[in-house]
Formats: structure tokens, C-alpha cells, sequence
């Protein structure tokens, strides 16, 4: 029994080792690059699905093909009389040791039905997906500081560069069990212009284009619809012929945010101070409109000043606080002090307390709070860090770990 004991032991640690040794030599296959191929990309799968690569990571400068084993398309069949159905091909009769035999070769007297089968099915080309960088026509010699390795052991593709002097590290992932591609995306240019374009093709009939596959240009043979099913999800039909197949988005992030706030219309002014109606005469001194939340207060912190446009007026700003201050009787010059003001009561398990007009629990109340928070925890852009954001009595109580800037 010590014997087979031992034996068990030394089995188990020469199976560890001999895992570690085989991912070492697989590893050191792995493919590395700096600069996209013209010829080939690299390339993540599972088998069934592929997903190839430029040396983005997507397929930004090089139309590779995204293809899998259920994605076929049919051209119409010719209208060449004698010749509109697969039945009216009869093959090649060619004499072969001393007997009459029928090929199913291309027939020269049935030429168009012949080249349709020798057409179709064809596999697809799914669609191809990049980076869009806020203008048009950026070549890939802008980027700088390419690099790119394909792991041969877990099939992760990481692929990273700088531009406009910023860095940009992607990982593409396929799911080894479902038509499934992952891409995570990390770079402070998502609060830019960094964004993701989809390009879908018309196949082609080019038995050896490689290694795009399709026509990008034939825009009226073909259509797409774009349907937004959440918030950051969406699905996308494309049609081509009796064809039709879907496409689901999902994404997560900070770039939503930079997208939000440079689609918002200028922000209302009365009387010099930012406010929650325009055009609504005593707004400022009215009771109807100034009985309810302060709602413009939230302009400053949640979103940063607009990449284009007028950029927030300070002075606008600070003369819509002492006007809040006058009118609501709340100092929001100091913001954490307001946010644990007595009027905001929380229960024992944290719920913030409504009411006469609201219920409980009142998420606004701790919304607010906890963004805040957020805020002196992991800074914000321009002041990103874990300090300088705490009131000086808190400094030397507080420990934090994990947060990401606030925009």
C-alpha cells in the first residue's frame, strides 16, 4: 500500500510538470507582430466560429472575415432559359476506358447553371468590426508602438498601441463554445472619440480573393437594421437575398459616457445662472418652479466638460450654488456635508428614508452618496487618484483599493 501510495504521488506531481512543460513549448510558439499582414490574419476560434485579426486586435485596416460552419448564401438562380434550376443541369458526358460516363463538371452548353453550382453555396463573411477613431481616413502608420502576440496555450490575442499619445491595450477572446467574440478595450481615448464601427459585405464570387472575403461597396443588394434592445446591447439584422441572420452587440464601460455628453444640448441660462427650465419667465422666482429638486446641480461631476462646443461656465455655475443655497436653504459649496445632512436619514440596513412626497426607499438619497464616494475614491479625469479628493479630517482613516476615475 506505501508502494502504491508513492507511486500515486509521483504520478500527480509528474502530471503537474508535464502540464507546465507542454504549455512552456506551446507557448513558445506563440505569434508576434507589429504591423497588420496583407496577406493573413492571426486569427481566434473555437472550430465553428473564426474571428481574424489586424494588429488592432479588431479588424480596423484589414477586412478580415468573420465566418463560421452555419453562415452559407445562395446568388438567384440564372434566368437563362433551360437553365433555372439545379435539375436542369445534366453534367459532362466524356468517354472514359472505352465507355460513355456523365462528370459533374462545369458544361460548356450550360455554362451559367454550371457556374452557379459551382458557385453555391458559398460561406459568408459575417461582418467586419474595428475602431473608429473619431475622423475619417486614419492610416495605420498614426498608430505607434504596435505589438501583438497570439497565445497558443489559451488562445487570448493581445494586441496594443498608442494613439493621439495615448495607449491602447485590447484583448479579443473567442468562446469556446458558442458563436461568441470578447473584446476588452482599455484606454482613456473611450472617453474621446475611441468607438467601434460594423461593416457588413455582399459576398463575392471570387474563389480565390483572399483574404477578404466580399464586397463592401455593393450597399444596395443588401440592408441592415438596427435595433436597440437595452442600454448597452443591441442587434443588428442583415438581409442579403433569401439570407438573413442577426448580430448581437454588447458593451460595457466608460466610453458611453464621453458619447452621452457630447450629444447633450447646451445647457439652459437664466438670468446668468444654469437652471432647470429656459424660457419660463421668474423661473428663479417663482415658487412653482423652484419647489422641487435642484436637479441642474448634478451638471458638474457627473459628466466632464464637452470635447466640443462652449465648455461649462464656471461663473454660470457658481452663481446657480449660492442661488440654490438662498432659495432651497442647502449649501451644496459643500457636497459630502450635504449628502450626510440630517434631512438624509438611512435605516438599519442602509435604505435611504423617503417622505411625505416619496417612498422608501429613496435611491436617489443614496445614489448620490455613493457616486460621490466613488469620486473621492478613484478621482476623476484630470485629478485621477486615491487622494487629494478626501476632506483632510478623513485622509489618514481611509484606505482604498480597486476604484477606476470617474469621468
Amino acid at each position: 500500500m506505501r508502494v502504491l501510495s508513492l507511486l500515486l504521488v509521483l504520478s500527480s506531481l509528474a502530471e503537474a510538470v508535464s502540464v507546465g512543460q507542454r504549455r512552456k513549448v506551446v507557448q513558445s510558439f506563440n505569434v508576434r507582430r507589429t504591423k497588420s499582414s496583407d496577406s493573413t490574419p492571426l486569427q481566434v476560434g473555437n472550430g465553428n466560429f473564426t474571428f481574424g485579426a489586424d494588429v488592432t486586435g479588431l479588424q480596423t485596416f484589414k477586412p478580415y472575415a468573420i465566418m463560421s460552419t452555419w453562415g452559407w448564401h445562395n446568388f438567384s438562380l440564372p434566368t437563362t432559359p433551360g437553365q433555372t434550376s439545379v435539375e436542369d443541369y445534366t453534367g459532362l458526358q466524356m468517354w472514359t476506358h472505352g465507355r460513355l460516363f456523365t462528370y459533374e463538371v462545369p458544361n460548356p452548353a450550360q455554362s451559367d447553371i454550371s457556374n452557379w453550382l459551382r458557385e453555391n453555396p458559398h460561406r459568408l463573411n459575417l461582418a467586419s468590426v474595428g475602431f473608429d477613431f473619431g475622423r475619417q481616413n486614419v492610416p495605420e502608420d498614426d498608430l505607434q508602438h504596435k505589438t501583438q502576440e497570439l497565445d497558443m496555450w489559451s488562445g487570448k490575442l493581445s494586441s496594443s498601441f498608442v494613439y493621439d499619445g495615448l495607449p491602447v491595450k485590447v484583448e479579443t477572446w473567442a468562446d469556446p463554445d458558442s458563436d461568441t467574440i470578447a473584446v476588452n478595450v482599455n484606454s482613456k481615448l473611450l472617453r474621446r472619440d475611441l468607438g467601434v464601427f460594423f461593416d457588413f459585405p455582399y459576398p463575392d464570387k471570387e474563389k480565390f480573393n483572399v483574404p477578404f472575403v466580399g464586397h463592401f461597396n455593393l450597399i444596395s443588394k443588401h440592408s441592415n437594421v438596427l435595433e436597440r434592445l437595452s442600454f448597452n446591447s443591441a442587434r443588428i439584422k442583415h438581409t442579403l437575398d433569401e439570407t438573413t441572420y442577426y448580430t448581437l452587440v454588447a458593451w460595457n464601460g466608460h466610453g458611453m459616457g464621453g458619447a452621452v455628453r457630447d450629444g447633450l444640448a447646451p445647457l439652459p441660462v437664466v438670468d446668468g445662472a444654469y437652471a432647470v427650465y429656459e424660457g419660463i419667465e421668474g423661473m428663479w422666482t417663482s415658487n412653482a418652479t423652484t419647489n422641487d429638486h435642484p436637479a441642474m446641480a448634478g451638471i458638474f461631476g457627473l459628466l466632464p466638460p464637452p470635447a466640443s462646443g462652449e465648455p461649462l461656465d464656471m461663473a454660470a455655475l457658481k452663481k446657480m450654488a449660492f442661488k440654490i443655497k438662498a432659495l432651497w436653504a442647502l449649501d451644496y459649496m459643500g457636497a459630502v456635508e450635504y449628502l450626510l445632512h440630517p434631512i438624509y436619514q438611512f435605516d438599519n440596513a442602509g435604505y435611504p428614508a423617503g417622505g411625505l412626497r416619496v417612498p422608501t426607499p429613496y435611491f436617489p438619497d443614496s445614489a448620490s452618496l455613493l457616486i460621490a464616494t466613488a469620486m473621492m475614491a478613484g478621482g476623476w479625469d484630470g485629478s485621477e487618484g486615491a487622494t487629494g479628493h478626501w476632506p483632510k479630517s478623513w485622509e489618514k482613516d481611509v484606505r482604498v483599493q480597486g476604484f477606476l476615475p470617474a469621468l
